[in-house]
């Protein structure tokens, strides 16, 4: 501990380390005592940094104006609204000052934007995923379906001989050559086919003549089927669990196998479990009955949409092995295509490609010019429009397969002014009039309103017109009691949390360790000698006790009474505190500083006054009535900006617990900081010491060891030589 000097000793029989040991025990006891009191002035530290972090916590969640949704300084808290809506059509919320009332709705014409819209489809490229390209199964007879714009489906079905040649040469150019010839069925339009496909780099591209969109759905789905490696083996009886896999979908079913059941009971009782499950696909286990696999298991799917396994114990014990699955699913598949896939616009392609027609340089919309470039891609046409700042939007539908250009404000003020070149840009697109520009049209309570948005708010009521209304719509607004019941509700639990969390910190003493000591921290040597347990244990009971009577929790909890149980001055003159709203201070002496909520009086309050009861916890007063942070007249301030205004006095920059710990990760400066840093100092000054001490130890007791030698030395020679003359004395 005091050096680190290696020493030689004992040569004499005297054990110098020892000595010294024992002779340092003594000397070194100050020594652990300060450091003693470093360690306690760490913890006490930790405990008050734990009240502050319990502060901070409900400041954030309670107090907090970023926070809209808890915070207990916002007038909307408690003077909340709830909204009822009979009828259909029309949507509504309110604002914590809507007018309560009856509102009826009759919605005659929503508002539109101005839109233009082409006149045909402009989705024409279906790009398969060649990776996904697998036709290892495909035989003749399968296929899928597509249909051409919206139209009755046609059946694509493949024969032996191109089954075959897909089987041995799933190239994109083979594959393109197969489609082909399949998608004749579309027929022809100005000597062209409406479907075709080719590859391109290797990949897959179905591509439809202008106008035109295609869409695939899956033919009919193949059975699914594998067959065990192995007839079954011994099948234990009891409950048995069964994990079953339908791609995303996860379930466990549950069969009980009884003594002496067989392969084909097993598989009836699974089957009977797994229909029940709720899997929308017909999953059968059976058991083969004839031929070379007779006697082994298989599982057979019809109609599934997604690949399924089937895995557990009874399914090893059936098949010899740990999963039995199956791959679902059609031919479209095989081609990269999924179910549902349709014609998409490719942003890549030319505008000149892709419309044919546009040919105008320049078009001005609401007064701005936007350069249209025949010979760019179609996404640089879209970005041209959408960033020129005209209040309109270019975009791809894809669900209708079609261009839209429209207003990004609905009602008439919003109609789109087209300048020059703007007949010549509808037309390249192949644009037309969509939707007119039209305001909503509607009856409040008997009155005509007319808006140029379906969201609008009539005396704080915001209302939203989803349809048109065949019937009158019924809008109730009432006052809301049971949100601004339950802020208050959670806010003083949290308050008394926080009370409890103080006040415990502050009544506990510390831990007796015997008649008159303490459990203090522990030394180095105390340490090596316990055990992990033991040690945490110890710690434990040595770090309560350090806040007790502690003058700062002292003070939080007696101004924490003060301000939350005086009553204020409303604007009105009118004078209110917590308990004349049924918020009062607990009558049971154990619970000391908490509070408890008269929920029938508190209800009755939010309903009769909810606006005073929002100036009760929110009335925030003048900058000048301030001073250093603290209000002169907490008369003058709510509830909540009164607790506030306490805990930035605990845990601000300038706060009582900042004080003696720092703020935030800056401790320096801080009382307690200060502190550990003069028994640093001390520490330092007092290893010196007791180095000093020690070093002159070994050297005290090295002379006593080098004596002792020499006295020995002398004694074995005296002694040697008395027994020489008591052997001549002999002869």
């Amino acid at each position: 501990m005091y050096t680190t000097t290696s020493r030689i000793t004992g040569m004499s029989g005297v054990d110098v380390e020892s000595l010294v040991t024992r002779a340092m025990k003594a000397e070194s006891a100050r020594y652990d005592a300060v450091k003693k009191d470093k360690m306690k002035l760490e913890w006490k530290r930790e405990a008050y940094n734990d009240v502050g972090a319990t502060l901070k916590d409900f400041q954030m969640k309670f107090m907090d104006m970023a926070n809209t949704d808890s915070n207990m300084r916002l007038a909307s808290t408690y003077t909340g609204k709830s909204v009822s809506v009979s009828g259909e059509g029309v949507s509504a919320s309110a604002l914590s000052d809507a007018r309560e009332g009856v509102y009826k709705i009759d919605a005659l014409r929503l508002a539109s934007a101005h839109t233009f819209a082409s006149k045909t489809a402009i989705s024409r490229v279906v790009t398969a995923e060649a990776n996904k390209m697998d036709f290892s199964r495909m035989k003749a007879g399968d296929g899928f379906k597509a249909s051409l714009d919206g139209g009755e489906p046609k059946d694509i079905i493949f024969s032996e001989e191109e089954a075959e040649l897909l089987r041995n040469d799933g190239s994109a150019k083979t594959v393109s050559d197969v489609l082909n010839a399949k998608m004749a069925v579309f027929g022809q339009e100005n000597g062209q086919m409406r479907v075709k496909s080719r590859s391109e780099n290797g990949r897959l591209i179905i591509e439809t003549a202008q106008g035109h969109f295609i869409e695939f759905s899956e033919g009919e789905l193949r059975n699914g089927l594998k067959v065990a490696e192995q007839a079954p083996g011994v099948i234990s009886p009891g409950g048995k669990r069964v994990k079953v896999t339908v791609g995303d979908e996860v379930k466990e079913i549950n069969i009980n196998v009884s003594s002496g059941d067989g392969a084909d009971d097993v598989t009836r009782k699974l089957n009977e479990a797994v229909a029940a499950s709720g899997f929308e696909s017909k999953m059968t286990f059976s058991v083969i009955k004839d031929g070379a696999d007779a006697g082994k298991v298989k599982l057979e799917i019809v109609g599934a949409k997604e690949d399924a396994a089937f895995e557990g114990g009874v399914i090893e014990e059936l098949t010899g092995m740990g999963e039995m699955s199956v791959k679902s699913g059609g031919a479209l598949r095989d081609f990269g295509v999924f179910p549902g896939k349709r014609s998409e616009v490719d942003l890549d392609r030319t505008v000149m490609e892709t419309f044919g027609g546009l040919r105008v340089g320049k078009v001005v919309i609401n007064g701005k010019s936007v350069n249209i470039d025949s010979t760019g891609t179609v996404g640089e046409l879209f970005e041209s429009v959408n960033k020129a700042d005209a209040g309109v939007r270019l975009e791809y539908d894809e669900f209708k397969g079609v261009l839209e250009f429209k207003s990004l404000s609905e009602g008439a003020a919003g109609a789109i002014k087209f300048g020059e070149g703007g007949e010549r840009f509808l037309e390249g697109l192949g644009l037309e009039l969509s939707k007119e520009p039209l305001d909503a049209r509607l009856f409040v309570n008997g009155d005509v309103v007319s808006t140029p948005e379906n969201e609008f708010s009539i005396y704080g009521v915001n209302i939203k017109l989803n349809a048109t209304t065949e019937k009158s719509v019924i809008i109730t607004v009432e006052k809301d009691v049971e949100k601004p019941l339950e802020a208050i509700r959670e806010f003083v639990s949290a308050y008394n949390d926080v009370i409890e969390n103080v006040r415990e910190k502050y009544m506990t003493n510390r831990t007796k360790f015997g008649e008159y000591g303490y459990y203090e921290p522990l030394t180095d040597d105390e340490r090596d000698a316990m055990s992990e347990k033991d040690i945490e244990r110890w710690e434990e009971e040595a770090k309560k006790g350090l806040l007790y009577r502690d003058e700062v929790l002292n003070g939080f909890l007696n101004d924490s009474r003060t301000r939350m149980y005086a009553s204020m001055t409303l604007a009105s003159g009118k004078r209110l505190a917590l308990y004349d709203i049924g918020v009062s201070p607990s009558r049971d002496y154990r619970e000391g500083w908490k509070l408890v909520i008269d929920e029938e009086k508190l209800r009755k309050a939010l309903h009769d006054i909810p606006e005073e009861v929002a100036e009760l916890f929110t009335l925030h007063p003048e900058y000048g009535e301030r001073e250093k942070n603290v209000v002169k007249d907490i008369k003058k301030e709510g509830v909540a900006e009164r607790l506030n205004d306490l805990i930035n006095g605990a845990i601000s920059v300038n706060g009582a617990i900042s004080k003696k710990t720092g703020y935030g990760s800056v401790a320096r400066g801080s009382e307690i900081y200060n502190n550990i840093s003069e028994i640093d100092e001390r520490l330092a000054s007092m290893s010196e010491r007791l180095a000093k001490k020690e070093e002159e130890y070994y050297r005290k007791f090295s002379v006593m060891e080098k004596a002792v030698a020499e006295a020995d030395s002398q004694m074995a020679a005296l002694q040697s030589m008395l027994g020489g003359v008591a052997a001549g004395g002999a002869k």
